[in-house]
């Protein structure tokens, strides 16, 4: 009899959030170009589409309104899976530009359709392998390759916020002479209230960043109102640094979560700063940098766009200058919500960072008359904890619960088949892999549920000792054609095996 897990939430279509009951899954008869597209197509919400072991060139460039595309994904709830390093998907357009861009899969997502792309490699693109945009509130990017050459490098992956608000995480990634570049939604960013520690944002953790080439580089790009979270990354060669309204007449990066992250420099790459944050507000704490950064090590807040001197370039950015504190998305300051018509004040904390196991605060760099504008001790404070924040729980929910998620559940005990007595005590056991929360253990008579054993058992115990035939209720059944099911509170991970 199986015992085995009978649900892979991607593969088997349990219901949450709006996922169908049944799921169909297409495998595409190649990684070619066409064969990919033709199984999108084909899938309907809740479908998963299988991408099998190949290394190809997509070449075919196709438009939609101000985007480029090789594989286009339109508003589905699916999952798109490839076989990891042997799904190999290499860029033949020459690099896909003009209008607001492209890449090679686009995925325009829409509210209530969550989806999933994981498991491909994308090696010396000169376009975006991914390429996100629309107002999906939850989606998930995981173990994705991007790897360039030595002296190259490429943005491996855009979020846009051109056609709404859109977040999700992105977990288990290579970004090889590579990284993500993440745009907000412009002014109506800064029409919404701060939300640290939520899912309000797009997660990066644990994913390898790593630059070979001999510039330092950074993990990070992003501006335009948008939110970010950098978590338990691995880091080597590269700085993190947002934009503020420096960048190119767009608005400042909204708000950033940088935290428990590793940073190392071997010097290859002349790793001048660690990092650099030129507007917005957030937190950043307990990163640990080692290596031989180039002294002094400069973790840096900039004052951006509040410059009176228009030989300065580093603010002149089609005329806009700030000569009245507070300037617009500067350092400390978050979204106007009760609306006297000056950003709210929302100080950067920063704590517990360390370069070589010694303390790191944050400086203060930027241009003429910075100094006026923004502020340690009152624009940012260095070494102490921001009143009232808690960070999201970790691992991030979409990779824990849901359609999207890596849980499994197998039960060990009994293994099938087993013959128990009424009345006897046995040890009911199983083994989980990312699955938080409570367990559901029920019992089934002839495939229907006749009682629950037990209603809340923690995930992390791996056993329950059962009275066999006892319920919950402490009525007893006895027979027959009875089986064991554990399951998820929510559903999303069930596991059964026979007993008599």
């Amino acid at each position: 009899m199986n015992n085995c897990c009978r649900f892979i939430p991607v593969l088997c279509g349990v219901l949450l959030l709006g996922w169908p009951l049944s799921a169909d899954t297409h495998t595409a008869a190649s990684c070619s170009q066409s064969h990919v597209q033709a199984a999108v197509d084909a899938a309907a919400d809740g479908d998963n589409v299988i991408l099998p072991a190949g290394d190809v060139t997509w070449s075919q460039v196709y438009n939609h309104g101000n985007y480029k595309y090789c594989v286009r994904v339109y508003q589905k709830q699916v999952v798109i899976r490839g076989a990891g390093k042997s799904t190999v998907i290499r860029d033949g357009t020459g690099g896909i530009s003009g209008g607001a861009g492209g890449g090679l899969i686009y995925i325009s997502g829409t509210q209530g359709k969550p989806f999933r792309i994981t498991g491909l490699t994308f090696p010396s693109a000169r376009s975006f392998g991914l390429l996100i945009d629309g107002s999906c509130l939850g989606w998930r990017v995981d173990r994705i390759v991007w790897e360039n050459p030595p002296d190259t490098y490429q943005e491996g992956m855009e979020v846009s916020g051109t056609n709404g608000f859109t977040y999700g995480v992105v977990d288990h990634c290579d970004f090889i002479n590579s990284n993500p570049a993440t745009y907000g939604d412009e002014s109506a960013a800064w029409q919404r209230p701060l939300t640290l520690g939520t899912a309000n944002a797009i997660y990066f953790e644990d994913n390898r960043f790593s630059n070979t080439t001999p510039v330092l580089q950074s993990c990070s790009h992003g501006n335009r109102g948008i939110r970010v979270v950098y978590r338990r990354n691995d880091i080597h060669n590269m700085e993190v640094m947002f934009h503020g309204t420096d960048g190119g007449g767009a608005r400042s990066i909204h708000s950033y979560e940088i935290y428990d992250n590793t940073f190392s420099d071997d010097s290859a790459a002349n790793c001048y700063e660690m990092a650099a944050f030129r507007g917005g507000t957030g937190v950043v704490y307990n990163n640990a940098f080692t290596g031989t950064w180039i002294t002094p090590y400069n973790m840096e807040v900039w004052c951006t766009c509040a410059c009176v001197d228009p030989s300065d370039s580093r603010c002149n950015w089609g005329g806009k200058f700030c000569v009245t504190y507070p300037c617009l998305d500067q350092i400390g300051r978050t979204s106007d919500m009760n609306g006297d018509g000056v950003q709210d004040y929302a100080p950067l904390y920063v704590w517990g960072n360390t370069i070589n196991g010694n303390p790191l605060p944050m400086v203060l760099s930027g241009c003429t008359n910075a100094g006026a504008f923004v502020q340690e001790g009152r624009d940012f404070v260095n070494g102490t904890f921001r009143p009232g924040y808690t960070p999201l729980t970790y691992p991030h929910p979409l990779r824990t619960s849901g359609p999207l998620s890596d849980a499994t559940l197998s039960i060990t005990n009994p293994n099938g088949g087993e013959a128990w007595r009424k009345g006897e005590t046995r040890a009911i056991t199983w083994v989980a892999d990312e699955v938080t929360g409570n367990l559901v253990i029920e019992l089934l008579k002839e495939g229907a549920v006749a009682g629950t054993i037990a209603p809340t058992v923690p995930v992390g115990s791996g056993t329950f000792l059962w009275v066999v035939g006892r319920l919950a209720n402490n009525t007893f059944i006895s027979g027959g054609n009875l089986k064991i099911r554990i399951r998820t509170s929510d559903g999303q991970a069930v596991a059964e095996t026979n007993i008599l």
